[in-house]
């Protein structure tokens, strides 16, 4: 199994740079080495959330081992790394989004699933790496029970477009609908509880991304993860 780069270094350094616009020439060429890493068709992806979401699905395949997130988080953070620290924030950021023609909101998506993803490539792969169930079901619910995630993720967004002021609640009810999939589908039995904290910890980082005050009153319950 190759070792898996962590994306947090260089998400953390970029917000401390000053930049003022998105080089798209350099954009261009680490989503074309972006899309040969993972083998896929990239070009696409940075205008459509639904095709890089079908495309992470798509690098998913059973039985579901461990050197599927490898791919993923390895593929995402050599795409970091090409971008360098000001160009994640000037290309990949609310700002650089909105600039590439995309609506506040659909920024937002983009910010809160890459969020999600870093979780999944950093707090949430050690904690599955090591239990081979929980890693196959974890899978197993973003693939099968995509539908179910979106559902609720589209329900969120309508939500705090129309009632900004309690986004917290509707971020918390968020993480509640992501832990019961997790919980209540593939990984349901001995790994309920560990998915159930898995799910709503990747929703937590998802509402994180818009609405940054929110992470002081949502919580996930703490779980104990046994491999």
């Amino acid at each position: 199994m190759k070792v898996v780069l962590l994306l947090g270094v260089a998400i953390v350094v970029a917000q401390g740079q000053v930049q003022d616009n998105c080089d798209s020439t350099l954009f261009k060429h680490c989503n074309v080495a972006l899309g040969s890493f993972w083998n896929i068709d990239s070009s696409n992806i940075w205008n459509d959330l639904d095709q890089l979401d079908r495309a992470l699905m798509s690098l998913m395949r059973p039985p579901y081992g461990i050197d599927n997130y490898v791919n993923i988080c390895n593929g995402f953070s050599n795409f970091y790394s090409c971008l360098g620290p000001q160009n994640i924030q000037y290309c990949l950021g609310l700002i650089g989004l909105v600039g590439m023609g995309k609506s506040p909101q659909d920024a937002y998506s983009y910010e809160g699933f890459l969020a999600d993803w870093r979780f999944k490539c950093g707090a949430g792969f050690f904690a599955v790496y090591e239990n081979v169930t929980l890693t196959a079901c974890t899978q197993s619910t973003y693939v099968n029970y995509n539908d179910v995630i979106k559902s609720t993720i589209d329900a969120y967004k309508r939500n705090v477009t129309a009632d900004t002021d309690n986004a917290c609640t509707y971020a918390q009810n968020l993480m509640d609908s992501f832990g019961s999939v997790y919980r209540n589908g593939a990984c349901r039995g001995p790994t309920a509880n560990d998915a159930q904290w898995y799910g709503c910890s990747s929703a937590r980082e998802y509402t994180n991304a818009q609405f940054k005050h929110c992470q002081h009153s949502t919580t996930c319950q703490t779980r104990l993860f046994n491999p």
